[in-house]
This record gives structure tokens, sequence and C-alpha cells, in this order.
């Protein structure tokens, strides 16, 4: 396997960074000089794919993980995108989490019928609850008539316990 400052160094050379965004430096094949490079993959990433003299394969990389190779000099296990914008590859957008802290940061999932993170209806209560789970616990913010009241105390107890990577929508 290629040495991380190798792998660097190599971006360096081939890619520019501008915006967000990198940039090819150079002519080779297909691609053109000062076009962006790669494409958004199935997930909403955008990728790199080209040859790796070294391992002698083609190699996909996600690009925030190099932009953020490029500019600190290392790799930590998680990166987070701060707006949850995954094609966003501004290094100001870029942080490092762990595993548990990526997830705080997810956004409302598309079967929520609430409208709110966190609130769901209870049948047997006749209430909304709020809740939300961190770390393999779940956290209980309450019961209440509305559903803005029961949203407004798990984002209170939210942002309490996961501080900056508390995401409410």
């Amino acid at each position: 396997m290629q040495d991380l400052n190798e792998r660097r160094q190599f971006f360096l050379e081939v890619f520019e960074y501008r915006d967000g965004h990198l940039y090819w430096k150079e002519i080779k094949y297909k691609r053109k000089a000062d076009k962006p490079a790669g494409h958004i993959n199935n997930q909403g990433y955008r990728i790199i794919t080209f040859w790796n003299k070294v391992e002698k394969k083609y190699k996909t990389y996600l690009m925030h993980r190099v932009v953020f190779l490029m500019h600190h000099g290392y790799l930590p296990k998680t990166l987070d995108h701060i707006d949850g914008n995954k094609s966003n590859n501004n290094i100001d957008n870029l942080r490092e989490a762990t595993l548990s802290q990526n997830m705080h940061n997810t956004k409302i999932y598309t079967n929520n019928s609430s409208g709110y993170k966190g609130v769901t209806w209870s049948k047997q209560k006749k209430k909304y609850i709020g809740l939300f789970k961190m770390n393999y616990k779940e956290y209980y913010a309450g019961s209440f008539k509305l559903a803005e009241e029961a949203a407004k105390a798990v984002m209170e107890l939210r942002e309490k316990l996961q501080g900056e990577f508390a995401r409410h929508k």
C-alpha cells in the first residue's frame, strides 16, 4: 500500500484545489487541464478514479477525503460534512468526527410522518413523543400534545448531548 505522505504528494501534484473542487493540473488521456475532477456516485459523494501505478490497478477515492488529506496531511477514520451536503467538499465544510458524531449530523428520515426529527406520534398515549438514540442508548425528551413542543424539547436535549454535531432537520 502506498504511504500516506506519498499519496498526499501525488494528489498535490495532480490536482489543484479551488472552492471545494479539485481540478486536473495537466492534460492526460481524455482529461482536460483546469476541468473539475471526478463525478458524483449513486450515494451522493463526489469520487475520483484513476490508474494507480504503484498498485497497478484503478483506484477510486472519495473526494472529501482527498481534499482533507491535501490540506491537513493526515486522514481521520471518519469525516463529517458539516452542512450535510455530501458533494460540498469545501475544506471549511469538512471536519474530523467519530462515527457516532457523524451519525448525529444525519438528515431527517424520509419516512418521518411528524415533520420533525426525533418526534413520533404515540397511539397509546395519544401524544407526540420526543426521543432519539445516541451511542446505543435512547434519550427521552418527554410527551407533548403538540408536535412543535416535542420538537423543541428534542432539539434542546440533542444540543446539550451532541453539541456542534446536533442536526435538527
